[in-house]
Order: C-alpha cells, then sequence, then structure tokens
C-alpha cells in the first residue's frame, strides 16, 4: 500500500502563506496563493480583499477593482473598500471613481483623505467651486496637502 503524504493546506493555511507573500512584496506568488483559495472557497472574505490589495499594488487596476466590487457586495458598509476601489478607478482615469468617495463620505463623514481625493478629480473636471469645498474639509480632518491644492486653486474666502 502507498499511503500519501500530500497535505492539501486548509485555507487559513492558504491564506497565511499569501499574507506571508505580500508582506515580504512578492504579489504574483500572492494572487497564485490567494486564486488557488479562492477557487476552494470562493467566499473567503479575507483572501478576496487582500488579493485585491495585492493586485491594486501590482498595477492590475482592473482586476482589483471586480475584487474590491465582490467584497463590497458582502461588506456593503465598509467605507475603505469603496475608497480603495476609487483609487483604483482613479488610477484608470475612471472619474466614476466620485460615487465610490461619496459613499464613503457618506459611511465615514470624517474620512479625510476622500474628501481629498474626490477634490482631485473635481479639479480634473474644471468644477472648482465643489473641490474648494472638499479641500476644506479635508484640510480640516487635518489632510496637509490639501492646504497647497487650497492656495493653488481656491479664492481665500
Amino acid at each position: 500500500l502507498l499511503i500519501s503524504c500530500h497535505h492539501e493546506k486548509s485555507d487559513t493555511e492558504l491564506y497565511q502563506e499569501a499574507n506571508t507573500y505580500y508582506d515580504s512584496g512578492n504579489d504574483s506568488l500572492c494572487i497564485l496563493t490567494l486564486n488557488n483559495l479562492l477557487d476552494k472557497n470562493p467566499r473567503y472574505e479575507d483572501g478576496l480583499y487582500l488579493r485585491a490589495f495585492s493586485k491594486h499594488r501590482s498595477e492590475k487596476f482592473a482586476e482589483a477593482i471586480l475584487d474590491y466590487s465582490s467584497y463590497i457586495l458582502m461588506h456593503p458598509l465598509y467605507e475603505d473598500a469603496y475608497y480603495f476601489r476609487a483609487v483604483a478607478k482613479y488610477q484608470l482615469k475612471d472619474t466614476s471613481a466620485i460615487s465610490d468617495y461619496n459613499k464613503v463620505i457618506e459611511l465615514n463623514p470624517k474620512y479625510g483623505e476622500a474628501y481629498n481625493n474626490r477634490a482631485i478629480i473635481y479639479l480634473y473636471r474644471n468644477e472648482n467651486e465643489k473641490a474648494c469645498n472638499d479641500l476644506k474639509s479635508a484640510q480640516k480632518l487635518g489632510i496637509s496637502n490639501a492646504d497647497s491644492l487650497i492656495i493653488k486653486y481656491c479664492n481665500s474666502n
């Protein structure tokens, strides 16, 4: 009799392995490991979110958006998922990122980075009044780079 020594890794073991790859900056192995995990268990939420981050860091923005979107379906009140999806959309020059920033601000009105990033899109669209309002909100919430944008684009009133 032959006894197989092959041990199929548990979901937790695969996730921990992927997280180690992520922490060491090896996104390709992280994604590959998470693909294996998510093929076995598509609803492994932490794996889905980590894969989104790893794809995002690898500049696979469209793929990251899909993973963030799947995660949002599971956690529709998690503002960070909307925030990072918006950042990925912005990297693709997709100004629909504004709707994600709107959702972040709706869920957490003190999320300063969301105001700041939404302001940048408004500036790109020449909607300076909206941009300046957002920049002032970001500034009040402690986002320091809002200061230089206010000086450059907003009236002193």
